[in-house]
């Protein structure tokens, strides 16, 4: 069924090396992964966080609200071997539950037929995003999330939770490390990259513009031999974005902006 997952239950469990307890249906129906409490709603499949996650700092342990979210009418629990559900609710049980969504997104990504679309920048990523999708979504079938919850975690949960229905994916990523966006980039292996802008958010840990359009840049490194690359022509950094872009021969460089000679323009605005 086009409605469904790329993966059913059993093929969860291979592909997260995970087994599965209370599971009485097998046809059981996930309607998205979470591992943030507040973002669950009925249905969804709860990735719980616990001590064993990579960057406990930024990954804080929720298994104190796994209670709460079956509270909610979530579907299902991905959870470490170790952690007490005293629950008949399906429970997904897994060495680690970060690998596991980690796998899963790795799996869905090059089972979808889905154009991926990922976008980055200093600012204007949430709205870029839902604003193209907004747009897409009348002549295609698309997937995205309005929040702009965009850890490497969150980004996996997004990815595993695309239909087999979708034909367009679309995901923002932050600033980070070069060799992070890398890694992201290349487990996404979006068809189209995104830069929004570049200004001086994060000019504290990269010590310069140069150095975050080096970072920001680094997306292209995943994208699809002969994908394309979206550069902002208005921005004032242009000129180099545009030489960092262009060590990326694999990709084509489009650009958009408010001149004609863009390969995207603006017709009108209104504020």
């Amino acid at each position: 069924m086009k409605d469904n997952l790329h993966f059913n239950t059993d093929e969860i469990a291979d592909i997260t090396n995970g087994e599965w307890e209370n599971l009485d249906d097998k046809n059981l129906i996930i309607k998205e992964f979470h591992n943030t409490y507040h973002y669950l709603k009925s249905g969804d499949c709860f990735v719980v966080r616990s001590n064993n996650w990579p960057n406990p700092k930024a990954y804080k342990n929720n298994e104190h609200k796994i209670y709460e979210a079956i509270k909610k009418g979530i579907g299902a629990v991905i959870a470490g071997e170790d952690v007490k559900i005293d629950a008949k609710i399906p429970i997904l049980r897994v060495k680690n539950s970060y690998f596991a969504i980690k796998a899963l997104a790795k799996y869905a990504s090059k089972k979808t037929e889905a154009k991926k679309v990922l976008i980055t920048g200093s600012y204007g990523k949430t709205a870029f995003k839902l604003n193209l999708n907004d747009i897409s979504k009348k002549q295609k079938d698309c997937y995205t999330r309005r929040n702009s919850a965009n850890y490497a975690a969150s980004s996996y949960c997004k990815l595993a939770s695309m239909r087999q229905r979708n034909e367009l994916f679309f995901l923002e990523i932050p600033i980070a490390k070069k060799e992070k966006i890398q890694r992201r980039s290349r487990l996404i292996n979006p068809d189209i990259g995104v830069i929004t802008s570049i200004g001086h958010e994060g000019i504290e840990r990269f010590e310069s513009i140069e150095n975050i359009i080096k970072n920001k840049l680094s997306i292209a490194y995943g994208i699809k031999k002969g994908g394309k690359l979206l550069l902002p022509y208005d921005d004032r950094y242009y000129d180099k974005i545009k030489k960092e872009a262009l060590k990326y021969g694999h990709v084509d460089i489009l650009t958009y902006g408010s001149r004609r000679t863009c390969n995207a323009h603006l017709l009108y605005k209104k504020f």
